[in-house]
């Protein structure tokens, strides 16, 4: 297992409800090792080092065009800067700000069997089933009774 932790950014939400989220996430992955942070500014927050995944709070309605354009903003800079994100949306017919949680939990589940994945050590390679010493000589008269023998066949 790698020694960091996996770094998550939670950013673009109300902020009460982003800390709300954030508690909800670091509650259920407890035992897990992961780090979290909330952010609701458009700048992107250097001091936290860089992400293993960007959650970006999703809307289904703007309630103004500053929050539109704000929205927008945030995911340039995340573009700028190359750090890949997911916009986690409410799923059903519910558009309040809990029901966020849920595609928030899908990410951050995800996220981690993969960063568990590529921490662990991976096995030794395996020679292919047809590297034989013949292929490995370039004998050109081996060669070409190997493959006129093919062609006699075919």
């Amino acid at each position: 297992m790698v020694d960091d932790p996996l770094h998550i950014w939670l950013l673009g939400g109300p902020p009460d409800d982003s800390a709300l989220l954030l508690t909800a996430l670091q509650e259920v992955f407890a035992t897990q090792p992961i780090l979290a942070h909330c952010h609701t500014s458009l700048l992107l927050p250097t001091e936290w080092g860089r992400p293993s995944l960007v959650l970006v709070w999703g809307w289904q309605h703007f309630n103004d065009d500053s929050q539109a354009q704000a929205h927008t903003q945030l995911r340039s800079h995340l573009q700028a800067a190359g750090v890949d994100y997911q916009v986690i949306y409410p799923h059903g017919a519910d558009d309040g700000n809990t029901s966020h949680l849920h595609n928030a939990f899908r990410a951050v589940h995800t996220a981690l069997k993969q960063w568990k994945q590529a921490s662990q050590p991976s096995a030794p390679a395996t020679a292919s089933r047809w590297l034989t010493g013949c292929e490995k000589c370039s004998d050109p008269v081996c060669e070409h009774r190997l493959f006129t023998g093919l062609l006699e066949r075919g």
